[in-house]
């Protein structure tokens, strides 16, 4: 009988470790062309929509870190949004949660372009929706109009623009650009490169981030105690141990 329990236990643990590492391997193959193909990841994941009055919409698509070049890759989004210098910056945040200041709610990078803009003083937005319920989320193209309205909301009335949404979403959100009336205005490559250049190595962390993460952790980690669902579970402990990794190397380099 305890020969039993141990199987099936092990079985377990290594279905869950299946799932965190099937959640993580698209996020990291994206984080990766960063670095092995940075032409073509600019060219999929950013783009300048212009609208009627001229106003300006540039929309980048993010990649979640994952990878111990992670520090270079939030690199780029604090090179945007200062060489940019947008009226205002929309991140992937409830703004609800931004409201209460839990700006680790969202993605990571979320959480550090907003210190970014903020130590710029730009405004940051949240735009994100999720669905009211016990798992916390939403998906499919209910989410991305929720999204994206919150989006128009908050951008509208201004003239320089950068959204930040994950790259999942980037297509949803230039396809809904569209329908609004903005034009696709190509960026040439040179331009790209040098809006996308990593800024504030080798200290690339903006002041707070090891708080905010610090919070965001804690609650993750009442949560996974309290998680019955085995696919919530992993996703739990996948979302620890990126954010555990990446406050490490923050204590690591420092902020800035």
């Amino acid at each position: 009988m305890r020969r039993r329990t141990l199987i099936v236990a092990a079985a377990a643990a290594t279905l869950l470790a299946a799932a965190a590492i099937a959640l993580a391997e698209p996020m990291r193959r994206n984080e990766t062309l960063q670095f092995i193909s940075p032409a073509r990841f600019r060219e999929t994941a950013f783009e300048r929509f212009v609208g009627a009055m001229g106003e300006e919409i540039y929309l980048l698509g993010t990649v979640a870190p994952q990878t111990t070049k992670s520090d270079q890759s939030l690199g780029r989004l604090r090179g945007v949004i200062t060489r940019l210098r947008p009226d205002v910056v929309l991140v992937e945040m409830p703004p609800e949660e931004m409201a209460r200041d839990n700006l680790a709610d969202g993605p990571v990078e979320a959480l550090y372009a907003t210190l970014v803009s903020r130590d710029a003083g730009i405004p940051a937005l949240g735009f994100d929706w999720r669905m009211a319920d016990a798992e916390g989320g939403a998906e499919g193209e209910a989410r991305e109009d929720r999204m994206f309205g919150n989006a128009h909301a908050a951008f509208a009335g201004h003239r320089k623009v950068l959204i930040l949404v994950s790259l999942a979403h980037r297509q949803a959100f230039a396809e809904r650009l569209r329908t609004l009336g903005f034009r696709r205005a190509p960026l040439a490559g040179a331009d790209k490169a040098r809006l996308l250049e990593a800024a504030g190595a080798p200290a690339t962390y903006p002041i707070g981030m090891a708080a905010y993460l610090h919070r965001r952790i804690d609650a993750d980690r009442a949560a996974r105690e309290a998680a019955a669902d085995p696919t919530r579970a992993a996703a739990l402990d996948h979302a620890i141990s990126t954010r555990v990794a990446l406050l490490r190397r923050i204590w690591a380099v420092g902020e800035a």
